[in-house]
C-alpha cells in the first residue's frame, strides 16, 4: 500500500478511537491515558514479553507498573538527564531494586552527545530536573537552554552488550520529539520488539523532530502498525504499535478492549444498561 495511503487510513482509525471516550475535561482526559495503558501493558501477556526497556524513563513509571505485573520480566528504565536520575535512583533502588535504572541516553550513536537542558520557558523558570529536556534543540524562542554532554548509547549496542538479542521486547518512549534518533539506532534490534507505546507530538517543538506522519510510515516499513492512541492534549498523545506478526496475539484482547470502551461510553450518554 502507498505510504501516503497508509498513514492517512491509520490517522482516521486512530482518530475515530475519540468516540470510544469523554474526552470532556482534562481529568477525564488524563483517565483515558491510564485506560490506554493499562491495556498496552495487559496486552504484554498475550505477546510473551521477556524485557521491558522504558527510555526518557524519568521516575520509571512504567516500570513501576511492570514490576509490579511481570515480576520475572527484566526491566530496564533509561534516564538522559542526571538531575532527575539523581532525584529518584537512591528511592528506585530502595522500593523497586529489580529496575535496572540507567543514566544514559539512548540515540542514534555511540559515544558523547549534546543534551539540552530547558532552564527557562515562556518567561518561567524551569527545574533542570523538569520534564521539558531533550537530545533535541527546541525551535521556538520562548526558551532558554543549556548544553550538557552526556553519554549515549543505540538500542542496538544495549541489547547485544545485555545479550537481549531474541527475547521479546517492549519499548516505552517518551523523549521529548527524539523518538526518530531512538529508533534509527534500533533497527537491528526491531525484529525482537513485539510492541511500542511511544509519546508523539503533533506541533513541531524541537528541531530534526520527526512528524507523526513519518513515525507511521517508518515503522510500517520496519512492519508495525498503530493500534491505540489515547487523547492527553491537543498537540500530543501517546500511541501503541504492534508488530504485525504478533496481530493476531492480541487480537482478541483488543476486541474485549473496543467492546468494554464503547459499552461503557453509551451507558454515560443514555444511562441505560446496554448488554
Amino acid at each position: 500500500m502507498n505510504q501516503d495511503i497508509f498513514f492517512d487510513v491509520m490517522r482516521s482509525q486512530l482518530l475515530a478511537q475519540a468516540a470510544w471516550y469523554d474526552l470532556s475535561s482534562k481529568d477525564r482526559r488524563q483517565a483515558v491515558t491510564k485506560l490506554v495503558a493499562d491495556q498496552f501493558l495487559m496486552m504484554q501477556h498475550q505477546l510473551e514479553t521477556e524485557c521491558f526497556l522504558e527510555i526518557g524513563a524519568h521516575e520509571a513509571g512504567f516500570s513501576r507498573h511492570v514490576c509490579k505485573e511481570y515480576p520475572d520480566a527484566r526491566v530496564y528504565a533509561f534516564e538522559a538527564n542526571p538531575h532527575v536520575y539523581r532525584r529518584y535512583a537512591e528511592s528506585l533502588a530502595t522500593d523497586f531494586p529489580a529496575i535496572d535504572y540507567r543514566n544514559i541516553a539512548v540515540g542514534a550513536t555511540n559515544g558523547m552527545v549534546d543534551f539540552w537542558l530547558v532552564t527557562e520557558l515562556e518567561g518561567k523558570e524551569e527545574s533542570l530536573a523538569g520534564k521539558r529536556s531533550s537530545l533535541l534543540h527546541r525551535v521556538d524562542d520562548s526558551s532558554k537552554t543549556i548544553v550538557e554532554s552526556l553519554q549515549s548509547i543505540t538500542l542496538d549496542t544495549f541489547v547485544k552488550q545485555e545479550h537481549l538479542s531474541g527475547k521479546n521486547l517492549c519499548l516505552w518512549i517518551d523523549v521529548e520529539g527524539a523518538t526518530g534518533l531512538v529508533l534509527e539506532g534500533a533497527t537491528a534490534t526491531l525484529p525482537s520488539i513485539t510492541s511500542l507505546f511511544i509519546e508523539v507530538e503533533i506541533k513541531t517543538v524541537w528541531e530534526n523532530q520527526w512528524s507523526f506522519r513519518t513515525l507511521v510510515n517508518w515503522l510500517y516499513e520496519h512492519d508495525f502498525v498503530p493500534v491505540l492512541r489515547d487523547f492527553q492534549y491537543a498537540k500530543q498523545f501517546n500511541c501503541a504499535f504492534i508488530r504485525k506478526d504478533c496481530l493476531g496475539k492480541v487480537e482478541f484482547d483488543l476486541s474485549l478492549y473496543i467492546q468494554r470502551s464503547v459499552r461503557q461510553r453509551i451507558q454515560a450518554l443514555t444511562g441505560l444498561p446496554v448488554l
